[in-house]
């Protein structure tokens, strides 16, 4: 992990405190810049460094991993979230009833949960260019990153 210097060391400190919402507030706490635009474009700059942003993940990565949280973790509970949204389970009405006879299904759950896997995995590293001609021919083309 490479050394923060003074600026970004106040920046990441104060981020911190706002959990990471608040990136031109944390560089107007931390005295670098007056509040408005000059503030954002200072902390859109301090998130663009390699140093910075290195350092935020670092960190991130201890925090979780001293929780317990490792990344094959964080995958398995992915994983279990993904089982558990395309479980089919009759729903239940609250009340003397019990169970109305319809199932649910929660898509958006486990699309979410894909999605994230994914990223965790590795899987989204790549553009992909969606082109169609006059013949309504397909043609993907796939760029690595």
């Amino acid at each position: 992990m490479s050394e923060l210097k003074k600026k970004e060391a106040l920046f990441v400190a104060e981020l911190e405190k706002l959990s990471s919402e608040q990136p031109a507030l944390a560089v107007v706490r931390a005295g670098l810049a007056p509040e408005g635009e000059k503030a954002e474009r200072m902390a859109e700059r301090l998130l663009s460094s390699e140093a910075v942003t290195e350092y935020i993940r670092t960190r991130a990565e201890t925090r979780l991993k001293a929780c317990g949280y490792t990344q094959e973790r964080i995958c398995l509970e992915l994983i279990r979230i993904y089982e558990r949204c395309m479980q089919i389970e009759p729903a239940t009405k609250r009340g003397e009833d019990g169970a109305c006879g319809e199932f649910k299904f929660d898509s958006r759950g486990a699309m979410k949960a894909l999605e994230l896997l994914g990223q965790c995995l590795g899987f989204f590293k790549r553009d992909a260019k969606l082109s169609v001609d006059e013949l309504s021919r397909v043609e993907i083309e796939v760029i690595d990153q």
